[in-house]
């Protein structure tokens, strides 16, 4: 599309891409990509001068796109993934991120951070969101385990991220004799925007879970493939999206996938209405 200017390229994003198979090696390939794509995506509305526009290849990877006035302002690495969550009072806590209750029923079972691709045309004005969404992580940095037993006791089971600083245990825990380190759950996940300070909010998460299948897809237009995992979480299923290059092998039923993640969300069909977002209580 000529005339389309790109003014943002933020530092994951060549690692987010990889995982859906557009790899990128430099702003350049990446203003080349945008260019290629463009043209090929549909718009899916208006909010004031922003268009937002969805690019998506046979293989279900996505780009969506915020034009306004002719720049194009962000870009949204996703995948087309099924629903497998439901979340209530989702908002945007800044300009990319809206926080969330996930939701069991009536139940509000944790709080995750998503970067969403409807964001300007539903949660442009802060209104809360609660529905269903399909919920996908861009999974950079993923490790594979044959099974549960494996991963609790693998590194990336433990709670801290340095395995060699762990701190010593409390009074609490030698006198209650409970296991330390700490570790999470075979299917758990810790987004760290929910407890970021405002200045550092983000949509990154490790998310631990079971695989319930998974599919090897090609991108037309590079040629580069990526698997399409189906993970079980905390609470609702996902869609982790990793790059062959990386993991070469497909990953299989029952295993476990540890991984840090961008996640990214797409809205399902419901009624959004004004609600408060509650933040998490900092200790």
């Amino acid at each position: 599309m000529r005339g389309v200017a790109l003014v943002r390229y933020g530092r994951h994003v060549a690692s987010n891409l990889a995982c859906i198979g557009l790899d990128v090696d430099s702003r350049d390939e990446f203003d080349e990509l945008v260019a290629a794509l463009l043209p090929d995506a549909v718009s899916l509305g208006r909010s004031g001068r922003t268009e937002v526009l969805r690019w998506q290849d046979p293989s279900g990877a996505r780009l969506v796109f915020e034009v306004h006035a002719g720049t194009v302002e962000g870009i949204l690495p996703s995948y087309d993934a099924l629903t497998g969550a439901s979340v209530a009072e989702l908002a945007l806590v800044d300009d990319d991120v809206a926080i969330g209750w996930l939701t069991d029923g009536d139940e509000q079972v944790g709080q995750i951070a998503l970067e969403v691709e409807e964001r300007r045309l539903v949660l442009a004005k802060r209104a809360g969101f609660s529905g269903p969404v399909s919920i996908v992580g861009l999974g950079v940095g993923a490790e594979i385990f044959d099974d549960a037993d494996a991963f609790a006791a693998a590194p990336a089971s433990l709670l801290h991220a340095d395995p060699d600083h762990v701190p010593e245990p409390s009074p609490h825990v030698v006198e209650f004799k409970l296991p330390w380190p700490p570790r999470m759950a075979t299917e758990s996940i810790l987004p760290f925007g929910v407890f970021a300070e405002p200045h550092d909010i983000d949509a990154y998460a490790r998310v631990n879970g079971t695989v319930l299948g998974a599919s090897t897809r090609t991108v037309e237009r590079t040629g580069q493939s990526f698997h399409a995992v189906r993970v079980r979480t905390a609470g609702f299923d996902m869609e982790m999206c990793i790059p062959t290059a990386v993991h070469p092998e497909l990953p299989r039923t029952g295993q476990v996938i540890a991984a840090m993640a961008f996640m990214v969300g797409s809205l399902g069909a419901s009624t959004p209405r004004p609600k408060r977002l509650h933040m998490p209580r900092r200790a």
